[in-house]
């Protein structure tokens, strides 16, 4: 590893041998701030266009998840599709280019499935482990991580502002108001790039991003013709 220092110390268990290296921390104090969006495809998407790629046998995090969730928990097949889907995690994010980026907005995610059904498959999507690469790596780089609210944000239009459920269909993201296509993921990441207003609890009360849909924008939002929060600058 050119990064660190090898230390004098390992831990053996019995699957593994790990290797302790020094890294001397180097803060950033210039560049970018970027948008991040985990995805159960695509495993990292950054609001500058960069996405995480299949790797050279044409595997990405959706097609190990499927292998994932046909294995038997528990068994030698369950741990290999385990540490194969680690390993395309750290590798795929290595891919990225960090090296102009002071600050990553990630989505924050709490308790995804707390009191809701899911398929196999989606229980063993695992986005603690991206978040965790991510700010391993940011030790390494340099840069910052920041959590960031995601409710709403895949529903917003990174162009026009306009919240809607429909806005989005799985991977494709398309706005009911300005017709803005886009990929979701990249979508979504645009959308933890910027300040935006935050947003009184009557929104979810009222689903207004279900009925009538509102634009979404850094000092207020407007349903209809009427702008129900303007943010005043006192300082």
């Amino acid at each position: 590893m050119q990064k660190g220092k090898i230390k004098n110390s390992i831990r053996i268990n019995e699957n593994k041998l790990v290797l302790f290296y020094e890294i001397e921390s180097k803060d950033k104090t210039q560049g970018k701030t970027l948008g991040a969006d985990q995805g159960q495809i695509t495993c990292l998407s950054l609001s500058d266009g960069q996405v995480t790629k299949k790797n050279k046998h044409n595997y990405d995090l959706n097609h190990i998840q499927d292998i994932l969730s046909r294995r038997k928990k528990g068994s030698k097949g369950f741990r290999r599709s385990q540490n194969h889907r680690n390993n395309y995690i750290n590798w795929s994010i290595n891919q990225l280019d960090f090296s102009k980026v002071k600050v990553i907005k990630l989505e924050k995610i709490l308790n995804l499935r707390k009191g809701k059904s899911s398929s196999r498959k989606l229980s063993h999507w695992t986005y603690t482990d991206i978040k965790n690469k991510l700010i391993l790596l940011s030790e390494i780089e340099g840069f910052d991580v920041v959590e960031n609210e995601n409710k709403f944000m895949s529903q917003r239009c990174s162009s026009c502002g306009f919240t809607h459920k429909s806005n989005r269909k799985g991977k494709t993201f398309k706005c009911i108001n300005c017709d803005f296509t886009s990929d979701s993921d990249l979508n979504a990441a645009s959308n933890h790039e910027v300040e935006l207003i935050e947003l009184p609890i009557l929104v979810w009360q009222q689903h207004i991003n279900r009925t009538t849909g509102f634009h979404w924008f850094n000092d207020e939002y407007i349903v209809g013709d009427e702008c129900i929060v303007r943010h005043v600058n006192l300082t």
